[in-house]
C-alpha cells in the first residue's frame, strides 16, 4: 500500500472503531478456538479490538485458512492493547506517525514513562505484551509466537496473519 492508500485505510479503521459492535451471539466462535482463560483475555479487549479480531478470524476462515493456531492467534493478536489505556486518539497519532515519520513512531514507542506517552509504548509493543498475556492464559507456544510476530513476521503463518491484519 502506498501512503495515500494507507491513509485511506487508517481513516476507514478510525470510523470503524467509532461504530464497532459485537453481538453476544458472535462470541460462540470463541468456544471453537479458545480455552476459558484465553476467552477471558479476549473479553478484556475493547469492543473495537474484539470486532477487528472476530472479523480477522472469519476472513481467514472464509479464505480457506483453517489452521486452528492461526485462528486462535487472530482472535488474540491485539490483546496486548488491553494492558492499559490506549485511547483512540493515541492510536490515530501513532498510526499516522508510523506512516509519515517512522523514526518518531519508534521514538514514541520506546518511552514507557511518563504516563502521558505510555499509550504509544503499548501501541508499539502490544504484540510482545499480548504474547506474554496469551502464554499466561495457557496458549500454546505456536499461538504465542504468532501473536508476538504478527507485526514483524518471520514465517509463513505470521506473514499471513500480518498481511490479513494489515488489510483490515
Amino acid at each position: 500500500m502506498n501512503r495515500v492508500e494507507r491513509l485511506r485505510h487508517l481513516t476507514g479503521r478510525f470510523f470503524g472503531v467509532m461504530r464497532a459492535r459485537v453481538d453476544p451471539a458472535e462470541l460462540c466462535l470463541l468456544d471453537d478456538y479458545l480455552g476459558p482463560a484465553e476467552r477471558n483475555l479476549f473479553l478484556s479487549m475493547r469492543i473495537a479490538d474484539q470486532r477487528h479480531s472476530l472479523d480477522l478470524c472469519r476472513r481467514l476462515r472464509c479464505d480457506g485458512h483453517g489452521e486452528p493456531d492461526l485462528l486462535r492467534a487472530a482472535l488474540l493478536h491485539d490483546v496486548g492493547k488491553a494492558a492499559g489505556p490506549l485511547p483512540v486518539v493515541y492510536r490515530v497519532i501513532y498510526g499516522l506517525c508510523r506512516l509519515i515519520s517512522p523514526g518518531l513512531a519508534r521514538w514514541l514507542g520506546r518511552l514507557e514513562r511518563p504516563s502521558l506517552v505510555r499509550p504509544f509504548y503499548l501501541a508499539a509493543h502490544h504484540a510482545g505484551i499480548g504474547a506474554l498475556a496469551a502464554e499466561r492464559a495457557g496458549s500454546n507456544q505456536r499461538v504465542v509466537h504468532l501473536i508476538r510476530r504478527h507485526d514483524a513476521p518471520d514465517d509463513n503463518l505470521s506473514s499471513l496473519l500480518h498481511r490479513y491484519d494489515g488489510e483490515m
